[in-house]
């Protein structure tokens, strides 16, 4: 709602183990605001989110679902390097990664897909639902393949992802597709 108008038509979905939900529709149409309300970021104007027939509460003690959300701004400070980030936030940069000169430098100095990259790394895998906001903005071709894989391994774990997107993320996956229209 905006101004006491609604933005967007109704809308209405089920989210099984392993699902993968896209999000489209065009910019300002809500796709964001829409990921913000079901991580309890923001209050649904009306409606809700029901977990297993019950008003989702995801920063409720009592919640034993997890979710894990990425938005269009990280939490990164600038002044410290992607290694001491990583470990401020709990997230593990992979073993491989450990003598990457990049990940040494602060975070100020790089790249948006760089930063965008960092910011993936963040993901918990652990959770049961990813709510991912453009998460390929910025990536190269690389970078979104390991995003791809990401989901993919995660989604055969078990767990749950709705991703809000103008782009092409692992099509072959996608269980459904919300195009969200203007009310």
């Amino acid at each position: 709602m905006r101004g006491g108008q609604p933005l967007i038509q109704p809308i209405s979905f089920d989210s099984e183990a392993g699902s993968y939900i896209q999000l489209r529709g065009p910019n300002g149409i809500g796709k964001s605001t829409f990921l913000r309300h079901i991580a309890g970021l923001a209050p649904f104007d009306e409606g809700r989110f029901l977990l297993n027939g019950e008003a989702f509460r995801p920063h409720h003690e009592e919640t034993e679902f997890t979710l894990c959300y990425l938005g269009h701004r990280d939490g990164f400070h600038p002044d410290l390097t992607g290694l001491e980030n990583l470990a401020l936030l709990g997230a593990k940069l992979p073993a491989a990664l450990q003598d990457e000169p990049v990940y040494h430098r602060q975070v100020h100095s790089y790249s948006a897909g760089q930063r965008q990259y960092l910011n993936l790394l963040t993901l918990d895998d652990s959770a049961d639902l990813w709510l991912l906001d453009e998460p390929a903005v910025s990536l190269d071709a690389s970078n979104l393949a390991i995003l791809e894989e990401r989901i993919a391994t995660f989604l055969a774990a078990g767990g749950r992802v709705i991703v809000a997107t103008h782009t092409d993320i692992a099509e072959a996956l996608v269980t459904q597709c919300l195009t969200l229209e203007a009310a």
